[in-house]
């Protein structure tokens, strides 16, 4: 991030594990990470939040999210994505990404949220419901595709009445990803 002063980035951070906040925060202080971190006084509406160019004045560029076990009053600058966003179902098997709906967390709204949209593509590899599902990277080129991605954001865009805040990808290092987050961003 000292390389590269202008720009904001989100992390999402996953804590399967269940571990205490304090052991990410420990590991951001670290990296060096956390003294980019931006960190709000309070839970903040999606209107109250700073511009990107005030995040990059005042060189607080990192937005952390951790979906379960975050604790603002242990680390100020890792907050609870399910409190100020929603996601897509993930583990989908249908390439065409039928739907939009929100997953997590259960039962709330889109309304007053950011947007998180599950575009990860699994297979099945034992049948039935509860069958065992791995990511498709054979097909990881069409799935990560302008094509698909900007298909599902349209569909989204449509459910919600916004542009989709952040996309998830498996293998994001195939197929055109960064070229339909510049198409979102009016970039190209």
């Amino acid at each position: 991030m000292d390389a590269h002063p202008n720009e904001v980035v989100t992390l999402l951070l996953t804590n399967q594990g269940r571990v205490d906040v304090s052991i990410f925060g420990k590991a951001m202080v670290k990296s060096g990470l956390a003294k980019f971190a931006y960190a709000p006084s309070k839970k903040l509406a999606l209107n109250e939040w700073p511009t990107l160019q005030e995040m990059i004045n005042s060189n607080k560029r990192l937005v952390m999210f951790l979906d379960y076990h975050a604790d603002t009053a242990k680390v100020p600058y890792i907050l609870d994505e399910f409190a100020y966003c929603f996601e897509t179902p993930f583990s989908q098997t249908d390439p065409n990404f039928p739907q939009c709906s929100v997953d997590r967390p259960p039962n709330a709204s889109s309304a007053g949220r950011f947007s998180i949209i599950n575009h990860v593509l699994d297979i099945a590899i034992t049948p039935g419901k509860d069958g065992v599902l791995i990511p498709d990277i054979l097909a990881a080129e069409r799935t990560n595709s302008v094509a698909s991605i900007m298909a599902q954001v349209g569909l989204c865009q449509k459910a919600h009445g916004s542009t989709p805040n952040f996309i998830l990808l498996d293998y994001a290092e195939r197929g055109e990803g960064i070229k339909a987050q510049n198409i979102m961003n009016h970039l190209v």
